[in-house]
């Protein structure tokens, strides 16, 4: 999957605007800020229109003022920032990395592109390690929302599809985002917790550097 967009100004701009408001003005416990990605994640959908599987990538490759590019000098999964020049956020994609991995990526990166200028999580202990760890979780959370809808995965489920493997490929994520979320569902025997003290999820390996101003 080639990813390269152009900037297009013929979508309501409200969209990104609209799923900020949902941001509390205070930072976030770590519960919190999962539940809020959730919520989003619904929203984006709601606002996008999309209420089928797998979610195109186009949700995000059409929104006004982001540009998604393949980088094939890029060390991680992805990256993203803000051009003041150009006034457009730019979110580079590894090439070398699979299609499901760069779909999740994309969302996890448009993730941060929405909590930019937020008040962001509490620091846990005044770690800002930790705090950092956490708010990677919650990117992926929301990447594993947007891509795996609650309600559409159920539905699927309950058709027969019933292993991670066809999960995964149905929905055209990652194994590892399948995973996570038919546990979350309960679905899966797994069991997946998703709080403070727990660093070690089954999400698919997306190291990606936050969301950053440049010039």
């Amino acid at each position: 999957m080639h990813h390269q967009s152009q900037v297009r100004d013929d979508q309501p701009p409200s969209v990104l605007s609209k799923i900020r408001s949902l941001v509390p003005d205070r930072p976030l416990r770590f519960s919190e800020a999962i539940h809020l990605a959730e919520l989003q994640a619904l929203r984006f959908l709601e606002l996008t229109g999309n209420n089928i599987a797998p979610v195109p990538t186009s949700v995000v490759t059409t929104f006004p003022r982001i540009r998604v590019i393949d980088d094939p000098t890029l060390p991680i999964a992805g990256a993203s920032h803000w051009n003041g020049s150009l006034r457009e956020w730019v979110i580079r994609l590894n090439p070398t990395d699979s299609g499901p991995q760069r779909r999740f990526t994309l969302l996890h990166e448009f993730k941060h592109i929405i909590d930019f200028g937020a008040p962001g999580l509490r620091q846990v202990e005044a770690h800002p390690v930790c705090c950092e760890r956490h708010t990677e979780l919650v990117a992926d959370h929301f990447a594993t929302c947007v891509l795996l809808p609650k309600a559409r995965v159920r539905e699927v489920w309950a058709t027969g599809t019933c292993d991670a493997a066809a999960i995964a490929a149905r929905f055209d994520v990652p194994m590892g985002a399948a995973r996570v979320r038919l546990a979350q569902l309960g679905l899966l025997d797994a069991e997946v917790s998703l709080n403070a003290d727990n660093g070690d999820q089954d999400y698919p390996q997306s190291t990606s550097n936050r969301a950053e101003v440049r010039s």
